[in-house]
């Protein structure tokens, strides 16, 4: 589908290179034909080769030789094909979608660049559909980087911000405005893939939270290295998972039930800014004004607490692991 797309598009251009050239082609031989011909000067050889193209009969500046009637014959015809051939091109682009087509993908475009700390998705695979639903589910913009024409008629269906190529390419992330982003997936098949696409990205955006998907064990090193803040295993994952089950089953389906049922209470983190109503409270007190569960938090080392003590005072940079109402969580983490 993809080929047969772009086919038609580069068809388009094509004609439209042949209709310019044809029509040029058509005046050089005008403007020699009366000069040669009729003997007319320069300037009156252009003047004559225009009247006689746009067909609006001003008439002759003298009268033709039999020659120059003949030469006038075949020019006026040459020219009718011309001109038919280049309104059929026009016409087709507009009524054909092609131009539609075109000023979607501007549109979309536009709105890429107007982006800000957003997410950007490189591959709409299992797992980038996975990671979309989730982004969508917690009202998080993103773009998504695919290159396969299937996945992106998938995209197109449900209205989402795309961009179609190569997330290796330097430009692809750029068209996605990767500088202005907040964060980063790469789920792509391949490591190696994974690997440039951090690379690149970090190097574009040192602050970006970037998580990446690896195949191998000996990748998970080379990616953090390249400046991936986290490293899933999908596979490894998965194995765990299924024997967490086995050995916890009502542990595991609870965390499981929280984190992707659509329940008013979920688990989620808070990040303490300077302008955060958090800021400089216990633990206790935020507990009772907010009425949320604080579970856990993150310090600015990046170390974690499970069930931090109620006394403690939260400052400036912690990460607190919550449970509480969604609205709620929402008026904390907009300040």
């Amino acid at each position: 589908m993809s080929y047969f797309k772009n086919l038609k598009h580069h068809q388009y251009k094509y004609r439209v290179y042949i209709a310019t050239l044809l029509m040029l082609g058509s005046l050089s031989i005008g403007v020699l034909g009366f000069m040669l011909i009729e003997n007319y000067s320069f300037l009156d050889a252009i003047y004559m080769t225009f009247v006689t193209i746009s067909t609006v009969g001003f008439g002759l500046l003298k009268p033709l030789s039999p020659i120059g009637k003949v030469f006038l014959i075949f020019l006026i015809t040459i020219n009718l094909s011309i001109v038919t051939y280049a309104i059929t091109i026009v016409t087709s682009y507009f009524f054909d979608g092609e131009y539609q087509l075109r000023k979607k993908l501007h549109q979309m475009n536009q709105q890429i660049l107007k982006l800000k700390q957003h997410c950007v998705v490189c591959g709409y695979g299992r797992n980038g559909q996975q990671a979309v639903e989730v982004l969508l589910s917690h009202h998080i913009p993103f773009v998504v980087i695919e290159e396969n024409e299937k996945l992106i008629e998938g995209l197109k269906e449900k209205k989402m911000l795309y961009i179609k190529g190569d997330a290796t390419l330097d430009k692809c992330l750029m068209d996605a405005n990767v500088a202005q982003a907040r964060s980063l997936i790469t789920t792509l098949p391949e490591d190696a893939k994974n690997l440039f696409v951090v690379l690149t990205a970090r190097e574009m955006n040192a602050q970006a939270h970037i998580i990446s998907r690896a195949s191998a064990d000996t990748s998970v090193r080379k990616l953090k290295s390249a400046g991936a803040n986290n490293v899933i295993m999908p596979d490894k994952l998965g194995g765990s998972h299924m024997a967490s089950l086995l050995v916890k089953p009502d542990v595991i389906e609870f965390i499981d039930y929280i984190l992707t049922q659509n329940t008013s209470s979920i688990i989620e983190e808070i990040f303490v800014n300077e302008s955060s109503p958090l800021l400089g409270k216990s633990i206790k007190e935020i507990n009772i004004e907010y009425n949320i569960n604080t579970i856990g938090l993150k310090d600015d080392s990046g170390n974690y607490t499970i069930n931090p003590s109620l006394d403690l005072t939260i400052i400036y940079r912690m990460s607190l692991i919550v449970i509480a109402d969604k609205e709620i969580l929402y008026k904390l983490k907009s300040n």
